[in-house]
């Protein structure tokens, strides 16, 4: 397979961006929450909608491709790391380019949501808090899988490095993590957005006014402007999902077992 790279890159992209989107909506939680000072006032920060925060994450990764590139070719030209290891080159390159990247994901963030630079800079400081507890999570739940089927499997533990990258058993715990942390993200976030919607509707039920009734006279040049109902697009957002989720689950199992 001479051009695996290209797999792989979709693949990872794919993945990134599902955890972004999760990761984002917690990120986006702390900033309001930073922002207000509390759990009875109006957001600061709207929340996208599941398949836009995707989408986001797939614009952010993709055009800071050419900027980790660009990042590595510059490390690998520079004199004093002449002979070095490709993996120290490869360290120092990701560090170079962190800042650049966050960058970009912060005006990224500042358009697509929309919002101000500072918001979108906070945003990410606390999505890459969030990223880093989803990888905790997500490992020791792919660790739990993999020594658990391995424990099962009547072939055990694969003796050599070669073997263990190329079984299915790693490959399926690789998604359980994935998935698996995605879900204990996403169930905590819809119990918190319960309890503030539950948390700032008593109190503004509870200060309502008693409007005593008025005969008004309605004519053609003043009327009543009734807003128009929100389109409902949790269903596109969740057929989106479900499609990327089948595509990724199918293209890492193809890729494994070709392997």
């Amino acid at each position: 397979m001479p051009h695996v790279w290209i797999l792989y890159l979709a693949i990872g992209t794919l993945v990134s961006s599902f955890v972004g989107a999760i990761t984002l909506r917690a990120a986006l939680h702390a900033t309001n929450v930073m922002a207000r000072g509390g759990h009875k006032r109006a957001p600061a920060l709207p929340f996208p909608s599941f398949d836009w925060s995707v989408t986001l994450m797939v614009i952010a990764n993709v055009l800071n491709l050419p900027v980790s590139w660009g990042v590595s070719e510059f490390v690998t030209e520079i004199p004093s790391l002449k002979g070095a290891d490709k993996t120290d080159l490869a360290f120092v390159a990701m560090l170079v380019a962190l800042p650049l990247n966050l960058m970009v994901l912060a005006n990224v963030l500042k358009v697509g949501i929309p919002t101000t630079l500072p918001h979108a800079c906070s945003v990410v400081l606390f999505q890459v808090v969030f990223s880093v507890v989803y990888g905790i999570v997500a490992g020791a739940i792919a660790v739990a899988f993999v020594f658990a089927a391995w424990a099962i499997d009547t072939g055990g533990i694969p003796q050599t490095t070669a073997n263990a990258v190329q079984s299915p058993i790693l490959i399926g715990g690789i998604i359980a993590g994935i998935f698996g942390a995605g879900t204990v993200f996403i169930v905590c976030l819809n119990k918190l957005e319960g309890t503030d919607d539950r948390g700032s509707s008593t109190p503004r039920a509870a200060k309502l006014p008693v409007v005593q009734p008025e005969t008004v006279t309605q004519t053609d040049d003043h009327r009543t402007a009734v807003p128009e109902p929100e389109p409902n697009v949790g269903h596109t957002a969740r057929v989106i999902t479900v499609l990327m989720l089948v595509a990724i689950i199918f293209g890492i199992l193809v890729f494994g077992f070709r392997r």
